[in-house]
């Protein structure tokens, strides 16, 4: 079974500095003007206002380097000519879109050998001259 988890860049205003990234549960009740994470820490579960359009689920897989792989990462797809492609949820499921035809691709429908080759090499939103290169 998967583990449920996300991460979301945490606002200026927790921390009065450079957004970080926060781990844990997706909290975004109403009527709340803002959503949250709930990550764990030392001193018990500790609630961050995240920016929720930074928000991705993480996928279940890890890629060629263990590096945990969520919604929105930018990877090297499996496939033979090495694109960077976006990590989305579509269809029920988490897959990448292929560039040149705008092709979702599950992850489910990846042969094992073709997961083991996935490696995140950023994101869409710490990593936007990357997204420029695949648009």
């Amino acid at each position: 079974m998967r583990e449920i988890k996300f991460r979301g860049k945490a606002t200026r205003e927790e921390y009065g500095r450079e957004c970080e990234w926060v781990y844990g549960f997706y909290r975004n009740p109403p009527p709340c003007a803002f959503a949250s994470i709930s990550e764990w820490s030392d001193h018990g579960w500790n609630s961050v206002r995240v920016d929720p359009s930074t928000v991705g689920q993480y996928t279940g897989l890890k890629d060629v380097d263990g590096t945990e792989v969520y919604e929105g990462d930018l990877i090297e797809a499996p496939h033979d000519n090495g694109e960077l492609c976006p990590v989305v949820f579509e269809r029920g499921g988490f897959g990448f879109i292929i560039r040149y035809d705008q092709t979702f691709l599950s992850f489910d429908g990846l042969l094992d050998g073709q997961i083991k080759r996935i490696k995140a090499v950023g994101n869409i939103h710490d990593n936007p001259e990357l997204m420029e290169a695949i648009k």
